[in-house]
Parts: C-alpha cells; structure tokens; sequence
C-alpha cells in the first residue's frame, strides 16, 4: 500500500494501517466483572474466593496464572504485538 506524507509516497504494510489503541486511553475493569467474571475464572482455575493476587499470579512458576493466562495469545491493541494485558482480552459479559 501507498500513503502521502510530506507530498511524498511512501510504502507501508496492512498492519500498519489498522489504528492502535493510544497508549494514554484508560482502561479499567469493573467490580462486576471481578465479582462474576474474574471470580469465576479464579475458581476454574482451582482457587477460591479468599486467594491472594500471590496465589493465583505466582510469578515463580513456569505456567502463567489466571491473568496473564487470558493474554498470553491475545494481540495487543497498543503495539500489534503477541501478549495483551488482561484488560484488554475481556469482552462485555
């Protein structure tokens, strides 16, 4: 594909065309979707109401836990690339 810039063409691929999310866009997860969603994903995953964001996100084990789980295949909106932050994967309930 060709654009304009400076009264010049220059090359640019699909990718870079698709808009990214600004970096500054705030994004946030509400207390619903901890209660219900978020919850419920904790306890699929063997844990339970009263575990710590130390159980469930054990940073010392080889496997990802509950949330970087959710985003370790997911496309990032902000750089295109391969890891997403969890905010990012969830859809509306």
């Amino acid at each position: 594909l060709m654009r304009c810039v400076n009264s010049k063409y220059v090359k640019y691929s699909v990718a870079e065309s698709r808009p990214k999310m600004n970096e500054s866009q705030p994004n946030g997860i509400s207390v619903h979707w901890l209660k219900y969603g978020f919850l419920k994903e904790v306890i699929k995953a063997g844990f339970n109401a009263s575990s710590t964001i130390y159980d469930i996100e054990n940073l010392d084990l080889e496997n990802n836990g509950v949330i970087r789980q959710k985003g370790e295949h997911q496309r990032c909106p902000r750089d295109g690339k391969i890891g997403a932050a969890y905010v990012d994967c969830l859809t509306e309930m």
